[in-house]
């Protein structure tokens, strides 16, 4: 079973692009008002069955998003500094 998923934070809408017979995922089917919280539980009913999703849904940290450059590699590293605030996570709690 081919599957793509995407979510969009603010819209709360949720992307399931999917192949017929292991087909390419050239299919979509969209879910609207969904909170983050609920999209193993949406997509677990989509597909009828439970496929152990790993879902994972994080955006930048407001304010503490910071891109770094200097005029040569050699003054400094250059790049772009993220910090990450995870909404939901379907990993494994530790013991």
């Amino acid at each position: 079973m081919n599957l793509a998923v995407f979510y969009l934070i603010r819209a709360r809408k949720l992307f399931l692009f999917y192949g017929q017979d292991n087909g390419l995922p050239v299919n979509c089917h969209v879910f609207n008002d969904v909170e983050a919280p609920q999209i193993k539980h949406v997509l677990t009913e989509a597909i009828g069955t439970d496929l152990n999703w790993l879902v994972t849904v994080a955006t930048s940290w407001e304010g503490r998003t910071e891109s770094r450059y200097a005029p040569r590699p050699s003054q400094g590293p250059q790049g772009l500094g993220v910090s990450l605030f995870f909404h939901e996570n379907s990993f494994a709690k530790g013991r």
